[in-house]
């Protein structure tokens, strides 16, 4: 249409039936569970093995070959730290079956 012919654009909206929100399904705001519990998926769980919160108030793992204690907490700390140790662990036993020594 061109601007001076005196035909109104239509509005989108105007064809679309309101819809009443009650009416809709409720949404799904959380995951579904893990069927093996919570998920840790990291390597570094294969050598530490996590404190429950009575020994340690914070979130907590232990070396499973030395007990040298990580903080794990997934938002402030993550498992950096503990796939470091693992590589570099004394106790290791993966890690003295590749010493050439």
């Amino acid at each position: 249409a061109a601007v001076g012919d005196g035909i109104q654009p239509s509005n989108a909206t105007e064809d679309i039936p309101a819809v009443d929100p009650a009416s809709l399904p409720p949404r799904q705001t959380k995951r579904k569970p893990n069927a093996n519990g919570p998920r840790k998926t990291s390597p570094a769980w294969e050598s530490f093995t996590k404190l429950s919160e009575s020994e340690c108030p914070e979130a907590t793992a232990a070396c499973n070959y030395c007990g040298k204690r990580y903080l794990c907490d997934p938002k402030s700390h993550g498992t950096t730290n503990m796939l470091v140790h693992s590589k570099i662990c004394p106790k290791n036993p993966q890690i003295l079956s590749n010493d050439p020594s």
